[in-house]
Order: C-alpha cells, then structure tokens, then sequence
C-alpha cells in the first residue's frame, strides 16, 4: 500500500521537500508522463495547470486519471481549466 507521496519535476523543490517532510515518498518525474507501483485512492495538485503548456494539460489529466484506483478521485486546487 502506498503512503503519501509527491511527484515534482524539480530536483531542487524534492529536496526542499524531503528537509521539510522526510517520511513522505518523493519521485522525480513530469506531471504529463508518471507512472506509480500502484493505485492511489487520491491526486491532489495545486497550482500546476499554470505551469503546463496547454498542449500537454490533456496528457497530464490521463496519467492522473491511470494513477488512480477504480472510484478514486482528484482535486486540481488553483487550476485555471
């Protein structure tokens, strides 16, 4: 099963994570091509929309919905869709 985790594209903002939340899984890899072990019941994202040209937005909603289990859901907070 898996814990809280974040996914970032950022070298410098995982270690600024992993100072200030050692317990929690970091990953390095692009919102519009991710891939997790397993499932997760929940995505949370905040303020990313704005960062993704809107090119690739569709791309990262379908990895975010693949990472998802069967029921699971998704809050976008701070997204201009």
């Amino acid at each position: 099963m898996l814990g809280d985790m974040g996914i970032d594209a950022s070298k410098e903002q995982l270690n600024l994570a992993e100072k200030n939340y050692p317990d929690i899984e970091l990953i390095q890899a692009d919102a519009t091509n991710f891939s997790l072990r397993e499932p997760v019941d929940l995505v949370f994202s905040n303020a990313v929309f704005h960062w993704i040209d809107k090119r690739w937005q569709q791309d990262m909603l379908k990895y975010v919905y693949n990472a998802l289990k069967e029921n699971g859901g998704n809050n976008h907070a701070g997204s201009n869709l």
